[in-house]
């Protein structure tokens, strides 16, 4: 077993390193929720991916909010990495808690100034679109007054 090799090299000075180690021992059978739990103050991506990869993969929704904090800590593309898994999260989450999450993502989908962030809204829409039928028309406004080409070519695939 590698665990002992995971736990370890927790202790190294490289966020990678240590980014792997959690991603390993998250793949270990055992409960490694005590051992790990000190790694969800992390404000280093390489720490957080794994961790939120983790909650989404066991669909484990005590994670949104921690997700959430997250995403509001960072900035550009790390962002958007955790906005991945926050959209995928919401699949996971009750319907008046993705409801809670429509107005943002409408938000980001038509404002934000980084059409990868717009792109991230509109999936997290797009996400939603099962349970909230009613989201169709915004979806549809959203696809027609986005002015960026890339994600107008997007969005036709979307139709």
């Amino acid at each position: 077993s590698y665990t002992s090799l995971y736990q370890s090299s927790l202790q190294d000075s490289s966020y990678s390193v240590v980014g792997s180690a959690i991603e390993g021992l998250l793949a270990v059978e055992t409960d490694q929720s005590q051992l790990l739990q000190p790694y969800f103050s992390a404000t280093q991506i390489e720490i957080i991916l794994p961790l939120a990869d983790a909650a989404v993969l066991n669909a484990d929704t005590t994670k949104y909010e921690w997700l959430q904090q997250k995403y509001e800590q960072l900035s550009g593309r790390e962002q958007w990495y955790i906005k991945q898994y926050l959209n995928e999260m919401l699949l996971y989450l009750s319907p008046k808690k993705q409801k809670e999450a429509i107005p943002e993502l409408k938000t980001l989908a038509k404002e934000h100034p980084e059409s990868y962030m717009r792109l991230a809204g509109m999936q997290g829409l797009l996400f939603l679109l099962d349970t909230h039928p009613d989201l169709e028309q915004d979806i549809t406004e959203i696809m027609q007054v986005e002015t960026d080409e890339t994600l107008q070519q997007v969005y036709q695939e979307f139709k």
